[in-house]
């Protein structure tokens, strides 16, 4: 059940219509507000196992009833308090803190501050976060929680002005590995940590040259070892990841307009203006002359 107040907003994100058409809400005459972009998207996050995603705003005496059933709840805090109840426990969730909401608990939450906002995601039995967040009904402060409200908030301006799938694509990806970080097993900090080293010296100098051999050598590893602390951390093999992030620099330099390709190919590590254009068609479907 939800109470849904007057004030109270809700954006979703991915997937939207299927799960408005199945909310039920029940107000004492006031009316919120569920949104979706004007344009019906596919779920970019799906890949991800992030079955649903949504912002809402909520005032002080909104109410909800959760049963997570087949999915795991998870609320990222952006501002204000919201409480949640399950069996004799009560949980308070402030700004800055994610409330995880694992499949097979129910409770209910409501907004005990006058205003509350939050991004909800949904995460599909198994996936790989879903299996990391744990089996309890827990709070957590994430490192990298300003990082991902920034990805979220730049995905939903997207969403909802020119829908435009290769940006929204790009978002989805850098907000999952910033996930996977805060998820990630404790055995392997230190060698994630220096792993995240150098994918972050690829995304602040994208034509810096390095392959799966040279990272491997840098960190002391197999090859093989060095694909699957990747694959843990970020959902892909190294070089898939260093591909994503010089790609996604690409269409941030093609959309600019101001460079030619065969600049921008240099400015983001490709050897030559063809290998670059071909992995663009590879990844966004279109070579960079047919973006704009």
């Amino acid at each position: 059940m939800v109470f849904w107040s007057n004030g109270s907003i809700q954006h979703y994100l991915g997937a939207p219509t299927k799960l408005i058409n199945s909310v039920g809400i029940v107000s004492s005459g006031a009316s919120g507000v569920i949104t979706k972009p004007d344009a019906d998207i596919k779920n970019i996050f799906g890949r991800y196992g992030i079955i649903a995603l949504a912002f809402s705003r909520r005032t002080s005496d909104f109410y909800q009833y959760i049963n997570a059933d087949t999915f795991t709840d998870v609320a990222l805090v952006e501002s204000g308090t919201i409480s949640f109840n399950y069996g004799s426990t009560k949980l308070k969730v402030n700004s800055g803190e994610a409330l995880i909401v694992p499949k097979g608990h129910s409770g209910s939450f409501n907004v005990i501050s006058k205003n509350a906002s939050m991004w909800w995601f949904d995460l599909s039995a198994g996936c790989e976060i879903d299996r990391r967040l744990g089996k309890s009904v827990s709070k957590r402060r994430f490192s990298h929680f300003a990082e991902m409200l920034s990805i979220l908030r730049l995905y939903r301006g997207e969403a909802y002005k020119e829908c435009d799938i290769q940006i929204l694509e790009s978002y989805a990806a850098a907000f999952y590995w910033l996930i996977m970080r805060e998820v990630r097993s404790k055995n392997l900090l230190p060698e994630a940590e220096r792993l995240e080293s150098i994918v972050n010296s690829i995304k602040v100098h994208p034509s810096k040259t390095i392959n799966s051999s040279k990272a491997a050598r840098c960190l002391g590893m197999t090859q093989y070892r060095l694909n699957r602390l990747s694959s843990e951390i970020y959902g892909r093999n190294f070089a898939k990841v260093i591909s994503d992030i010089r790609l996604s620099k690409a269409m941030e330099l093609v959309k600019k307009g101001a460079y030619k390709y065969s600049k921008i190919a240099k400015m983001v590590g490709y050897s030559s203006p063809f290998s670059f254009s071909h992995a663009f068609k590879m990844r966004y479907g279109k070579r960079p002359s047919a973006i704009l």
